[in-house]
């Protein structure tokens, strides 16, 4: 078999993962009651938040798209509109795997196979700077909500995070003696050396656009379901929401249910209308997760890349 033939059945193989899982979350959802009451009593600012919150999806997939063509700059030249076809494709691989650890393999599928594994580094780097931007932004909010919250949940919030930590760092000690780890690591060094100080100053400002495009989506979502918060309010629930979520591991299966969970919590101090959070934390993931998903299955094989 041909690598070329080889990518597309692994592409079918993938596509039909991803209709198939996307399937049993549609039927597993539990608030379509609560979705509909909310269109059946929704007036025309809630209507407007929505529409504006699925819009700046297009937004949100520019920016990935930029900085997806920056990340590869040091391997060759990506035209930008084939860039933002890599994203929405690397949704399929996002989407079956846990944590969302085949999105950039599945990006990589679609290059030349001399790009293969340093874009999968590159991209690595561009997660990396993602999750700086969350935990600057969301850590000292998650400390100031932390007094916000009563004792119990603050308590579980606390227990959570430590058994997150301890299975982080056993997950971390397992791969250091992994020789794979260790040259995936080299990669990674190499890759952000090759991106130079000017490109890792662009990916960081792509990715901090980027957070606060999700933001406003989050805050808008919020208001489609009856929830407002003032702008301190948000400033502290959504960094903090998106860092729980951000270092939490998950199962694909279980995914909609922790964003439910961190979402209740993040949002505690300032509503206890836990149905309508939950429903925001799931809009927001069908808006970002499930459209790019299915915008993903439907493109079309993107033009070869050019080497340097």
């Amino acid at each position: 078999m041909t690598k070329e033939n080889t990518v597309r059945l692994l592409e079918i193989i993938c596509g039909a993962l991803a209709c198939c899982f996307l399937g049993f979350k549609l039927y597993s959802y539990e608030h379509y009651q609560l979705l509909l009451d909310e269109w059946t009593n929704a007036h025309a600012w809630h209507w407007s938040a929505a529409a504006l919150a699925v819009l700046l999806l297009g937004p949100n997939l520019l920016l990935e798209g930029a900085k997806w063509k920056t990340l590869l700059s040091p391997l060759g030249k990506r035209s930008f509109p084939d860039a933002c076809k890599d994203v929405c494709k690397g949704s399929v691989g996002a989407f079956i795997t846990p944590n969302r650890v085949g999105e950039f393999p599945y990006r990589a599928m679609f290059l030349p196979a001399s790009w293969r594994i340093s874009a999968v580094a590159l991209g690595v780097v561009g997660s990396v700077a993602q999750m700086l931007v969350i935990s600057v932004v969301g850590l000292p909010a998650l400390g100031v909500l932390s007094g916000l919250l009563p004792s119990f949940e603050w308590g579980e919030m606390l227990l959570r995070l430590l058994l997150l930590m301890g299975l982080v760092a056993l997950m971390c000690v397992g791969m250091a003696c992994l020789e794979s780890t260790r040259r995936m690591w080299r990669e990674f060094m190499a890759a952000l050396k090759r991106l130079g100080y000017s490109g890792a100053v662009k990916v960081m400002l792509y990715t901090l656009g980027r957070y606060m495009v999700f933001s406003a989506q989050f805050w808008l979502m919020l208001e489609f379901c009856g929830i407002s918060l003032s702008l301190a309010q948000a400033f502290l629930a959504i960094p903090a929401y998106y860092c729980l979520v951000t270092f939490t591991p998950s199962v694909n299966v279980a995914e909609l249910a922790v964003r439910g969970s961190w979402a209740v919590i993040a949002l505690s101090p300032f509503t206890d209308n836990a149905p309508a959070i939950i429903l925001t934390a799931g809009l927001v993931w069908m808006v970002n997760g499930v459209l790019p998903l299915l915008i993903g299955l439907f493109l079309k094989k993107t033009n070869p890349a050019i080497d340097d």
